[in-house]
This record gives C-alpha cells, structure tokens and sequence, in this order.
C-alpha cells in the first residue's frame, strides 16, 4: 500500500466516523439515553477543560475524560511525528483538502497571499489560541464553540434552526470551505488554535523533514504540491506548518533529497502514517480497555448520579 493510498483511506474513515457522531447526536439527542455531542471527540475540548479538571477535578459542559484522552493521543503524535493529526486525522484538514483539488481541477492553481502578508497572517492562530484558551479557563465554558466551524458543520443535521444558532461560526465554515477551494487548507494555515498548539511541539518532535540542499535541484515542484506552501527550499523547513502529508516527498524530482528523518535515519511517509494511526488510535483504545473513555458530559453523569 503506498502512503497517498493509506492517507486518503485514513483521512475518509475518520470524516465519516466523525460526521455520522454529529449525525447520530442530531438524530437520537443527547442526555443520558442519548449520544454524545461532537465535542466529546474534540482534542482541543481537552485543552479548553484541562485547567478545570486539574483545578477543580471537573470538566466543562460538554466534554469529559474523552477529550483529555483524545489530547494526549495528538500530543504523542506531535512529539513523534510533528503535526501529522493535522495531515492524516483532521477531519475539518480532509474537507479542505479535498474542496482544494477540486479547486486546481477547476482553476489549474492554488492563490496565496504575498510571501509578507502569509507570514503575518499565519501568526494569527497562535493569537486565537493564547485569546481562546484564556477566556475559556477565566469563564469556564467552551467558549470556542461557537466560533467553531467544526460545531457549525456537525449541526448542518439539526436543520436550519440548530446551523443558525451560532451565526459566527456558521460564517467561518462557510469561509473555510469556499475559501480552501482557492487557498489550500485556509482555517489551518490561519486560524487553527488546535494546529497553532500542536505545531509549538515542534522542537521536540523526532521524526522531521528535511532537505539535502546539495542533491536538490531547485525545481519548486515539493512547494507546489505542499498543502501548506511552507518554504521548503529555503535553508530551513517552517516545521511547525509542515503536517507530514509526504505530499513534497513523493513528488520531489530527485528521490532522497527530501524525507522524513528520525535523527539521521530516513523514515518513510508510509511509516510516518502507521506511527500518526497506531498512536492515536493506540490511545483511544487503551482508554477503551481500561474504562477511561467517557464521552457524557456532567450534566448527563449528574442526572445519573440522582436516579
């Protein structure tokens, strides 16, 4: 099986698991005898709610242990592989990757803003990470959702009056998903808070790409095919934007120039894809066989507690 192959299969399963979670809570409800809203499946609900749990033991309306579990999934992900959630797993990452090759099957190209703006624009998800982040800990509720076009896109199945409910984030879904038809990957180049937290692991992360300036022959064809348009070929890879996709490796003209490196050992793009799965998924499910996957919220766990 080759990477591309892996990647589009495991970036599939996932948009469809995780649409039919938003569908299902939609259609059964929610509470006790319900199923569980989209949140509880959210990574950075874990992030939003860790001040909570560890302060006072609880978490915010709407998440629960599952998002804590999901958090260190993408945390090991990103200590390893770097922000390969975003390239393999996202599911919000698939529906603008897939609306963008429609976009170049129909234009030919992807637009970008100029070199300085890009710079300046990519610097605002660290803004809205350190803003959201501070007001959800100081109010104690998720105070993100309702900008989340994730949330806006899972209530597309509550009808007309449950995607109206939160005018802001149905906008930047809209803008998301048209504007990715153009700019390849929009909400994560610019705005992602969960992509601007995973891409501070950097750093640490062991597996990296990196560039043999001497074999490379200067082509560009690896930033065209980049669904980040980082500057591959300048003297460093911008590697907190790079998500591992492999999409600049298996398209650079000379092979070996650039890879996915573990110190001095080459790694695989297909390697990297197993390694992204088997820890997240090798996650969820230890929580799984041990009892710590739970996705009710405290208000359903409080009705219970009652009876």
């Amino acid at each position: 099986m080759s990477s591309n192959t892996l990647r589009r299969f495991t970036q599939g399963i996932f948009l469809l698991s995780m649409t039919y979670v938003a569908w299902a809570h939609q259609f059964f409800g929610g509470g006790p005898n319900g199923r569980p809203p989209i949140d509880a499946f959210c990574p950075f609900g874990g992030l939003e709610s860790l001040y909570g749990f560890i302060a006072y033991g609880e978490f915010i309306k709407r998440t629960n242990l599952s998002n804590v579990i999901l958090l260190v999934g993408t945390i090991l992900t990103a200590i390893v592989v770097g922000r390969a959630f975003c390239g393999w797993i996202c599911p919000l990452g698939t529906l603008q990757e897939w609306l963008n090759r429609l976009g170049q099957r129909i234009m030919g190209k992807n637009f970008s803003p100029p070199e300085k703006i890009d710079r300046y624009l990519r610097s605002l998800k660290y803004l809205f990470l350190l803003l959201i982040i501070a007001l959800t800990w100081h109010t104690g509720t998720l105070v993100f959702r309702d900008l989340d076009p994730w949330v806006a896109y899972a209530h597309i199945f509550g009808g007309w009056e449950k995607l109206t409910e939160r005018p802001i984030g149905l906008i930047l879904l809209v803008v998301t998903l048209v504007g990715a038809i153009f700019i390849d990957r929009l909400w994560c180049k610019y705005l992602c808070p969960l992509g601007a937290f995973l891409g501070l692991f950097h750093k640490f992360s062991l597996v990296k790409l990196g560039v043999d300036q001497q074999q490379c022959v200067q082509c560009g064809k690896c930033e065209r095919k980049c669904t980040m348009q980082v500057s591959i070929l300048q003297d460093h890879v911008q590697g907190s934007e790079c998500i591992a996709c492999g999409e600049c490796v298996n398209h650079c003209v000379k092979p070996g120039t650039l890879a996915m490196r573990f110190g001095k050992k080459t790694i695989s793009i297909l390697m990297v894809g197993i390694i992204t799965i088997g820890l997240f998924m090798g996650t969820y499910l230890a929580a799984k066989s041990t009892g710590l996957w739970i996705t009710k919220g405290n208000a359903q766990i409080h009705m219970e507690e009652e009876r």
